[in-house]
């Protein structure tokens, strides 16, 4: 069943970032709302990976 699919991606995606804890995630999509600091900034400022900030990015995009 599809539910199942999509609950499975979900874990994934879920595993694969369990090291930005929920504290690092908001700081980072505070960051992103500030469109003077580009994604690389940001990781640095946060102490993230490029990838990081990117996944976060697209996470709120995405949602948005």
């Amino acid at each position: 069943p599809l539910s199942c699919y999509n609950k499975e991606n979900e874990t994934k995606e879920v595993t694969k970032m369990t090291h930005i804890n929920f504290d690092t995630y908001q700081l980072i999509c505070d960051l992103l709302d500030n469109d003077d600091l580009d994604l690389a900034d940001i990781a640095m400022m946060v102490g993230v990976t490029l990838a990081d900030v990117q996944y976060v990015d697209r996470a709120e995009n995405d949602v948005m």
